[in-house]
């Protein structure tokens, strides 16, 4: 590939991913419990390196959106692997909220209002994704709603963890592989049109 269409600071930002990832948010976990909020930030960092290897900038509203998805996802993702295993979090020496909020009413707060967030961010995806992917998204969130419900009226017991832990994915699947088979159709209809006008 040649060096003027090569985005060169790409390289930059997939390494201080990683570098976030290894040396802030892995040792954080034995200092504090604010660890998970630096670990949604760092994980929801990816969709820039595929804007600036297409674009040559760092952010556009897709990727805004995208990266705002991600982080929201990431605490009831978390939140469920951490009350699923609290104890052995604890017995390991981690600094998590688990520690402090044994019963999960901090975390289904923050997993409340993150909620809120990932079921309406979708609808700033009209135009990036068809809406063929919204229904079943959709579909899926409110499954993981009710997981939410019943983390917070279990008091964040392992088996609604483990629930939680388990319905977030099917959304967060079907919305990136909606953005990411919309996105290809499109590139592949605008190709289309230049090699046909």
């Amino acid at each position: 590939m040649a060096y003027s269409t090569f985005a060169p600071y790409t390289w930059l930002i997939s390494n201080a991913v990683w570098f976030s990832y290894l040396c802030v948010y892995i040792p954080m976990k034995q200092s504090s419990p604010w660890n998970t909020f630096v670990g949604a930030i760092v994980g929801s960092l990816p969709p820039l390196i595929g804007t600036m290897a297409q674009t040559g900038g760092l952010m556009t509203l897709e990727t805004a959106l995208l990266a705002g998805y991600i982080f929201s996802w990431q605490f009831p993702h978390f939140y469920g692997i951490l009350y699923e295993n609290k104890d052995d979090y604890k017995r390991a020496g981690f600094k998590m909220l688990s520690n402090e909020d044994p019963q999960g009413q901090r975390a289904s707060q923050h997993v409340a209002a993150c909620t809120v967030v990932n079921s309406l961010l979708p609808l700033g995806m009209l135009g990036m994704i068809s809406p063929v992917f919204l229904a079943p998204f959709y579909y899926y969130q409110a499954q993981y709603i009710q997981a939410v419900r019943e983390f917070k009226e279990q008091g964040a017991s392992v088996q609604s963890a483990k629930r939680l832990k388990k319905k977030a994915y099917m959304p967060f699947i079907v919305l990136l592989a909606g953005f990411m088979l919309s996105t290809a159709h499109s590139r592949h209809k605008k190709r289309k049109e230049i090699q046909n006008p």
